[in-house]
């Protein structure tokens, strides 16, 4: 989006399939190893019966939506408060989503709020919250 956004405008959704391989390459670019990403004998006996994704794997994918709508305002000026709901097993295709909720004018910046989250292949909600970005 290069103008102001209105209420109610909807963010563009994108679909990332997550693999066993993308969780790994996550792994090796992080440095998290946990087992319970990337081993499923370990992760068959945890609470979850199976491997999961990391959460910062999907966080990150909801964040390039949010690079993709609103470019180097988001990347300068945004921030988020977001709250996981339930893992991402693996394999899964997440989609991301987004509407405008509020666009606050202030003396020399506009700051528009954005619930937004991710689903999973089930419709499921595995993470839900704002996202804020200053304009000006």
């Amino acid at each position: 989006m290069t103008q102001i956004p209105k209420i109610g405008d909807s963010l563009s959704e994108s679909i990332m399939t997550v693999t066993p391989e993308s969780v790994y390459r996550y792994a090796e670019a992080s440095g998290d190893y946990n087992p319970l990403h990337i081993n499923e004998e370990f992760a068959s006996r945890s609470q979850y019966g199976r491997t999961i994704a990391h959460g910062m794997l999907i966080l990150g994918h909801l964040s390039d939506m949010l690079t993709t709508a609103f470019s180097e305002n988001w990347i300068n000026n945004g921030r988020l408060k977001i709250r996981f709901r339930s893992p991402v097993f693996i394999p899964n295709k997440i989609q991301t989503f987004g509407t405008i909720t509020k666009v606050t004018k202030n003396t020399d910046s506009i700051l528009v709020t954005c619930a937004v989250g991710c689903r999973d292949q089930d419709n499921a909600e595995v993470l839900k919250g704002d996202a804020y970005i200053t304009f000006g």
